[in-house]
């Protein structure tokens, strides 16, 4: 849990810092088109003055818009919605041989944690610390948005 907090205030820093630069930046540019425009307007080119502004005014609605809209969205809550389930039953610890693709394959072992029809992907240092065919509890935490279920801790409850 402390990882996903992390994660999501350095995310809302730099949303805030992004958002705050880009909307400085998009306001300051611009003041150096206002010595032309003045210059154009007191020597009475008043169409000239006006079109020597759209550019600078399309810059601000843009680049600060997008400022604002990324300063505002670090505040808004996250979308992901994240619960805290158990499940209790045997276990079953199974190893599955994978190969990897690229320039150099090779064969490495995933291990996943069987129970009560879920799986679960696990570390391989997991099975010297539970027994094959006991009963735990797991909780573990669930990802509404597609991104996969973890395990947050176990507790054994019987023998098998």
């Amino acid at each position: 849990m402390l990882k996903l907090k992390k994660e999501k205030t350095q995310s809302k820093t730099w949303g805030i810092v992004l958002g705050l630069g880009l909307f400085a930046v998009a306001s300051i540019f611009p003041l150096a088109f206002f010595p032309l425009t003045l210059d154009s307007f007191l020597k009475g080119r008043i169409l000239e003055a006006g079109l020597s502004l759209i550019g600078p005014v399309i810059w601000v609605v843009i680049w600060g818009g997008l400022g604002l809209v990324l300063f505002l969205g670090s505040f808004s809550k996250p979308q992901t919605k994240i619960y805290l389930k158990s499940i209790t039953g045997p276990v079953n610890l199974v190893g599955i041989e994978r190969r990897s693709g690229g320039e150099h394959p090779h064969t490495y072992i995933e291990h996943e944690l069987h129970i009560r029809g879920m799986e679960f992907d696990v570390e391989e240092e997991i099975g010297g610390a539970l027994m094959q065919g006991d009963v735990y509890t797991i909780y573990y935490v669930e990802n509404l948005d597609g991104s996969g279920d973890a395990i947050l801790s176990l507790e054994w409850v019987a023998k098998g």
